[in-house]
């Protein structure tokens, strides 16, 4: 017995502009199929932080105030909803930004449209 190959449901994008004002992201980000139909909903936090992922960066309203500063920030994947019930089956979440390799959050184990992940990383 080989277990199915897994398939991807969709993808959710989260534009980081906020964070060049030092601001938190807290969102549900549509997920998307692949003909741009919304088959769910993750919630994603972005926090920004110095370096040592835990001093708060102080937000600015101009982002030329920040150039040259170092930031950092920790990424929270709560949790999905609303996934379709033919491809939601031990689902995880794969993410990525410029410059950095992918990961990968925990897999949610069964059956679940509204699985949850629980899963926190730094990014730098």
């Amino acid at each position: 017995y080989a277990p199915p190959a897994p398939e991807t449901v969709g993808k959710a994008i989260i534009f980081l502009k906020p964070l060049a004002h030092r601001a938190r992201i807290q969102t549900w980000a549509s997920v998307l199929d692949a003909s741009g139909k919304q088959v769910g909903e993750l919630q994603v936090a972005l926090q920004p932080t110095q370096l040592d992922f835990v001093t708060g960066q102080r937000p600015v309203l101009d982002p030329k105030e920040a150039l040259g500063d170092q930031c950092a920030a920790i990424i929270r994947i709560q949790q999905a909803r609303n996934l379709p019930t033919g491809l939601n089956s031990n689902v995880h979440v794969k993410y990525s930004a410029d410059g950095m390799e992918d990961k990968t959050t925990p897999v949610a184990q069964g059956k679940q449209t509204a699985p949850r992940f629980d899963h926190r990383d730094h990014l730098s």
